[in-house]
């Protein structure tokens, strides 16, 4: 909502020059009718001058939170065409307070040209949460919403690299690959819910399509595929090996599989309150409203996990795999307790 407009011009209709001042007071904002964010009021100041069919914009100033932004360039009317060179003052930056994690943009810089096809970026630069990314392609359309973009940034400590396409129609397609993230860092951003939860260094692929109506995602036509690896992980507050022996020592007339001088001389393996994940691949497939892997493994120093299994997006999750023990491990159970034999080989 446009809250006051001033507009100050001398000259010919073939040569003039004048400002412009703008303030909006709409404090949502909107892409395709949807709202996105909520931000203080905006402020737009210009000024321009023309001489016969070139507009010269020798400053233009916006104002969208505590970010200004300063821009130069040139217009022409036949055919019509704006082409601006854009840049942030050093302080200052935007929240958009969407219905998710808030999300701050500052330092933003690039060029932007726009014309009767829609936006072009050439490229534009920008910190989002203090990490550098950069955007290039084509914004065809805002109502409704439609572009093709590269995106690429180096989020928590990692790189992304990501091309997006969506159609006016609703279609979208994604192929988005990850390297070398702080996965502790993502999670929190992500889930905030499981803050603390599981560290690592991670990567991953997928393509990814999925239709959108009004600016917002259909249920149930997200799917595509990836891979996601880990090293170096952590699961905190879970111990894997802990809770597979429960499971098995819950079975009627079974006796303690694991004795107190197992446990004693293995506890790292035992008696420690976390998960220690050397390594870690899943596969997977997303479809029906669920994320499904059919062979993931998980690599511990004294064990190695393997399976398959699902969560769907009511966070149900269902998994049946093995647990294939270090040698090491394996003799001890065998020799400790008389009923491991039949769960525990020689070689694990």
């Amino acid at each position: 909502r446009v809250q006051r407009v001033a507009v100050d011009a001398s000259g010919t209709s073939e040569r003039w020059r004048g400002s412009i001042e703008l303030r909006a007071a709409d404090p949502e904002l909107r892409i395709g009718g949807v709202p996105i964010g909520v931000m203080r009021p905006i402020a737009l100041q210009a000024h321009v001058e023309r001489e016969r069919a070139t507009v010269m914009i020798e400053e233009m100033r916006a104002t969208l939170g505590t970010l200004t932004l300063r821009a130069r360039g040139d217009a022409t009317i036949e055919p019509w065409r704006v082409a601006l060179a854009v840049e942030s003052e050093s302080a200052g930056a935007v929240t958009l307070a969407t219905d998710r994690t808030p999300i701050q943009v500052s330092a933003f810089d690039g060029r932007v040209t726009i014309d009767h096809d829609g936006a072009a970026l050439e490229p534009v630069r920008l910190h989002v949460d203090g990490a550098p990314v950069e955007v290039r392609g084509w914004i065809t359309g805002i109502d409704p919403p439609a572009l093709d973009v590269r995106v690429e940034g180096r989020p928590f400590d990692g790189t992304l690299a990501a091309d997006l396409v969506l159609e006016p129609a609703g279609a979208a397609r994604a192929r988005v690959e990850v390297t070398d993230f702080d996965l502790a860092r993502a999670v929190a951003w992500l889930a905030p819910d499981l803050r603390g939860r599981i560290e690592g260094r991670a990567a991953g692929a997928s393509v990814l399509t999925a239709r959108l109506v009004d600016g917002a995602l259909v249920a149930g036509s997200l799917a595509g595929s990836g891979t996601f690896t880990l090293h170096g992980g952590r699961l905190h507050e879970v111990n894997l090996p802990d809770l597979v022996v429960a499971q098995i020592e819950s079975i009627s007339l079974m006796p303690r599989l694991v004795s107190a001088r197992t446990r004693s001389r293995y506890a790292d393996l035992f008696a420690s309150r976390d998960t220690v994940i050397e390594s870690a691949r899943v596969p997977f497939t997303i479809g029906h409203s669920r994320l499904s892997t059919e062979q993931a493994t998980l690599d511990n120093p004294a064990y190695q996990i393997t399976g398959k299994g699902w969560i769907d997006e009511a966070q149900e999750l269902r998994f049946h795999g093995s647990v294939l023990l270090g040698a090491s491990v394996s003799r001890t159970l065998r020799d400790d307790v008389h009923a491991a034999r039949y769960l525990a080989a020689d070689d694990g």
